[in-house]
């Protein structure tokens, strides 16, 4: 006799709770809202884009590693790092410096990132 194997959880296979509510219970309530005639009509979400503002790494470099940790920790992405397009002496921000970090997710990595933001962090 074969002995089966459990079936392993694999997040790719998950549909994303709420895209499904978006497309069962959001776009009609739009489509008799506002008289849309047809569902592709409705406007959709594409893309979610997380930015970090780093002010304190012109004085410290440890900053930039902790808050990508973090970022990558909250978003399950490597952030990019943005850097300064021109030197600003008022500031002490000098060209090619990094002040920033973004992550831009999209498809089912958007939909749960956003599932968890609005349920977890934003109603407690």
């Amino acid at each position: 006799m074969v002995a089966k194997q459990k079936e392993k959880i694999n997040p790719e296979n998950l549909a994303p709770r709420l895209k499904a509510k978006y497309n069962d219970e959001v776009i009609p309530e739009m489509m008799k809202e506002f008289k849309f005639s047809n569902k592709l009509m409705v406007p959709k979400i594409l893309k979610t884009t997380i930015n970090v503002g780093l002010g304190e790494a012109l004085a410290s470099s440890n900053v930039i590693q902790i808050v990508t940790r973090d970022l990558q920790l909250i978003t399950g992405q490597k952030p990019i790092e943005r850097k300064a397009k021109k030197s600003i002496a008022n500031f002490k921000l000098r060209e090619e410096q990094v002040i920033g970090l973004s992550v831009t997710l999209r498809s089912n990595n958007m939909w749960f990132f956003l599932d968890r933001l609005l349920n977890i962090a934003l109603l407690e």
